[in-house]
């Protein structure tokens, strides 16, 4: 089996001017992009009021936000 490849993505937590970026697998990607209204930002980046972290990560954290963009 090989190894998955890291690739790098732009952070998605919607702060104005937020240049970050993040390295995920194809598979950490899919399974942000396949569930709802979730997206993946840099570590410790702040959320806007009502969105919450599902998921702490090395490279990225995963939230679950209230609307449709980040």
């Amino acid at each position: 089996m090989s190894a998955e490849h890291l690739t790098d993505f732009g952070c998605e937590c919607g702060a104005e001017g937020c240049e970050a970026r993040i390295e995920m697998t194809m598979s950490e990607r899919d399974a942000v992009d396949h569930a709802g209204n979730r997206w993946a930002i840099a570590p410790e980046h702040q959320i806007m009021a009502g969105d919450r972290v599902i998921e702490r990560h090395a490279r990225f954290w995963v939230i679950e936000s209230n609307s449709q963009d980040p």
